[in-house]
């Protein structure tokens, strides 16, 4: 039916194209990149190989901004978001306001992280509200799906002083 010349053929095209099309995981820590689009706006485009994804926002725009609309792209596995603001800088405590109800659509848990220690605070809330830390930053962790279940993810925020 086939020849054996040809049945080699197939098989090194297979192996050839599987090992060039796929994306091994990572048990790293990767970074995210931000790109802003406005004064306060950006998306934040993370490896998909990576099980596990980090952003710092204190060197960017949004540092500055007390309203941030941010687009996390093709969401997967676990990303960690710190949170800077104008009242980091200031080193004043604020209460941070996340709009759960468009972020609950890709993340299935978010945690925050405070000393190291990871604490669950996902809520069917329609605002997640987290009060700053000692250093006057938010951390927290996003717990998407493990494969690519959406385009992206909205994470909106607006920020007061306590």
């Amino acid at each position: 039916m086939f020849s054996s010349t040809t049945v080699s053929l197939l098989l090194v095209a297979v192996v050839f194209v599987s090992h060039t099309h796929s994306n091994p995981i990572s048990d790293d820590e990767c970074q995210a990149q931000f790109y802003p689009n406005d004064e306060c706006g950006g998306s934040i485009s993370t490896p998909i190989q990576c099980v596990s994804k980090k952003l710092n926002l204190a060197d960017t725009e949004i540092s500055s901004c007390t309203s941030v609309g941010l687009f996390w792209s093709y969401p997967t596995n676990n990303f960690t978001l710190t949170i800077e603001t104008p009242f980091t800088k200031a080193q004043q405590a604020y209460k941070l306001e996340i709009d759960n109800e468009q972020l609950r659509a890709s993340v299935l848990h978010v945690y925050r992280i405070v000393d190291g220690q990871e604490t669950e605070i996902t809520t069917d809330d329609k605002k997640l509200i987290q009060n700053s830390d000692k250093n006057f930053q938010v951390v927290l962790k996003l717990q998407s799906f493990p494969a690519i279940f959406s385009y992206g993810v909205f994470i909106n925020y607006k920020v007061t002083a306590l």
